[in-house]
């Protein structure tokens, strides 16, 4: 009989036959100390990915288990995959990589299993990685969240609410947290940032500061490449289910982050000669009085102005800063 996993890697993956060779070679680099097993989650690929995984899991039987669907299951039931993953991994860990990312640390889920048995009280760890852009260029992804300067850890729940530093590559996690949480609530966590935030309700989290593994910014990405309203608007929903599930214990930190999200959106509105789409943005600002508590008369109007007069803004500002 082969040992169970103590660690189980979650790869779910679509149309990425162009990356999942590597990511599958990235999983099976990893030095540990500890069986691992690794779930691949093909969702009805039409380019060849899942005849990928299938050689993998023809020549490393003992390591990799692919779950092949023959009908997309992301289009008919939201969190349905990753219920699906879930329900097939035993390990008293879990990895989690996209199939169009890739770890580069054959020593990364030794590092993070010791971590994470060294301190029972942590809910999970992650460590650092790259986003990689179309034509190689590399960026620090937490540095890109941070800044240069990252605070000594253990994070808090409080830490992750209003902005998702953590790349999704570089987390492993304790099965059993998350299976603390009704299968209705974990239904809903299907977005990483979201389980994040419900994990570190039962602990706090560790980070170590090594780059392990490459997140790929690309035109197959299911979020990555989208338009940067679209990810501000996706961004505006995701802290409304986050104050949904803490309970509205971080309610200002919200708030601010939602201003600073609603600015944004009108200014790139402006800036890509659309300023009408701004106009729902303004509409938060005005509409929400935890918003307009926080902003000045003066500085409501110069968003108004912007979104219903932009030429007047525009000469608004080039007045102020020369520009």
């Amino acid at each position: 009989m082969p040992e169970s996993p103590v660690l189980s890697v979650s790869c779910i993956t679509y149309n990425h036959a162009a990356y999942i060779g590597q990511a599958l070679d990235g999983f099976l680099s990893q030095r540990t100390d500890f069986p691992f097993e690794i779930i691949v989650h093909d969702d009805a690929s039409t380019d060849g990915t899942a005849e990928i995984v299938r050689d993998y899991e023809r020549r490393f039987p003992h390591l990799i288990r692919g779950i092949y669907q023959t009908e997309n299951q992301y289009r008919l039931e939201k969190g349905r995959v990753t219920r699906i993953i879930r329900s097939a991994i035993r390990g008293e860990f879990v990895a989690l990589c996209e199939g169009d990312d890739l770890w580069i640390d054959p020593d990364k889920l030794q590092a993070q299993v010791d971590v994470l048995r060294a301190a029972p009280e942590l809910s999970f760890c992650f460590t650092n990685a790259y986003n990689e852009y179309d034509g190689g260029r590399r960026e620090d992804y937490v540095r890109g969240w941070l800044g240069p300067e990252i605070p000594p850890g253990p994070f808090t729940q409080k830490d992750i609410v209003a902005r998702n530093f953590i790349p999704t590559a570089g987390v492993v996690y304790r099965r059993e947290r998350l299976e603390r949480f009704p299968e209705p609530l974990r239904t809903t966590l299907a977005f990483d940032w979201l389980m994040y935030v419900a994990l570190a309700s039962t602990g706090p989290f560790a980070f170590l500061d090594r780059i392990s593994a490459v997140r790929r910014v690309h035109e197959g990405g299911v979020i990555s490449k989208k338009g940067l309203l679209v990810k501000i608007d996706l961004n505006l929903e995701l802290l409304r289910q986050i104050d949904e599930i803490t309970s509205g214990h971080y309610a200002s930190v919200l708030l601010g982050r939602r201003a600073e999200l609603d600015r944004m959106a009108i200014r790139m509105a402006v800036d890509m000669g659309r300023p009408q789409e701004g106009a729902r943005y303004l509409k938060d600002m005005i509409m929400c009085s935890g918003i307009r508590r926080g902003m000045s008369v003066k500085e409501i109007a110069q968003y108004m102005i912007l979104v219903h007069f932009p030429a007047l803004g525009r000469r608004i500002h080039r007045a102020r800063t020369g520009k």
